[in-house]
């Protein structure tokens, strides 16, 4: 399976009071302010515009990451930043054993951040280079000090859809190759294979099928080769492999009543993404 970066850019449209029609709804109303007539008159607003109205830059803050680890339960902290935005993810899976992996979102005020999941919380500032805060574990805190370093030095991620449901693998990587990695299927937690950076592709949990994606890291130096994303085109058609694949485990001769049924919750859950989706081939299967 291929692996995903998650620092991606995000586009912000900024709808003005005074362009005409902004806003607006009812039907023949809205046709009137698409194509072609309404970018020229978007055009002739941005030239022209009111005054104390000003165009400000939309690019999207850089995406940095901080790595590093915490004391006492061997584990790793990956904390990916845009702007004030985070994504924290600790992690202290190795290839012979997993029982932290969990993923939390917020945003600093100020210098300070303070998230947290049901497993972790997190307090940590931000000053220069670095974040220094404490990790709480039942009920214990622990230091960390994470901070950016060269490549592979990142947080990666890639899903999967198995028999239990989806498939969340994280790792945190060192620059010298050193990572922390788990596989969270709901909350149970389990070890997963070591991660090669220089490769596109990401090692698969046990009995998984893997969607497509785009498995790089969240941020770091730019790859010599781009892979792109699935389109949603290549996402319905994997969703309906997994769904004919998972029907054809139900019928299958010698198959006990437990493996139909996770056959039968997994095709679900093909068809229920699919239809999230608004794959046609979901749409089109009534139940």
């Amino acid at each position: 399976m291929k692996m995903r970066r998650i620092g991606a850019v995000v586009a912000i449209a900024v709808c003005a009071s005074g362009l005409a029609g902004c806003g607006s709804s009812g039907g023949d109303a809205d046709a009137a302010q698409v194509g072609p007539a309404a970018t020229e008159r978007v055009r002739a607003f941005l030239e022209d515009p009111p005054a104390g109205f000003t165009v400000g830059d939309a690019a999207p803050p850089e995406t940095v990451t901080f790595v590093g680890a915490v004391d006492g339960i061997d584990a790793y902290i990956g904390i990916v930043t845009r702007g004030d935005e985070v994504e924290v993810y600790v992690c202290d899976g190795t290839t012979a054993q997993a029982s932290i992996a969990t993923w939390m979102k917020g945003s600093f005020s100020g210098a300070d951040l303070e998230v947290a999941s049901p497993v972790a919380a997190i307090e940590a500032t931000r000053g220069g280079d670095q974040i220094d805060g404490t990790v709480t574990v039942d009920g214990v805190s622990h230091a960390f000090t994470a901070a950016p370093d060269a490549f592979p030095a990142d947080v990666w991620e890639s899903k999967s859809v198995t028999p239990d449901g989806w498939a969340r693998t994280g790792w945190i990587v060192f620059a010298d190759g050193t990572q922390r990695g788990a596989t969270k299927v709901g909350a149970d937690i389990s070890t997963t294979a070591v991660l090669d950076p220089l490769s596109t592709e990401a090692p698969l949990p046990d009995a998984s099928i893997a969607l497509p994606a785009d498995v790089v890291p969240f941020a770091g130096p730019k790859r010599t080769t781009k892979i792109k994303p699935p389109t949603t085109a290549q996402r319905c058609a994997t969703l309906l492999e997994n769904f004919n694949f998972f029907l054809d485990q139900m019928g299958k001769d010698g198959a006990t009543d437990t493996e139909i049924l996770e056959a039968m919750n997994a095709a679900e859950l093909a068809l229920d993404n699919g239809r999230a989706l608004g794959c046609s081939w979901a749409q089109n299967i009534t139940s």
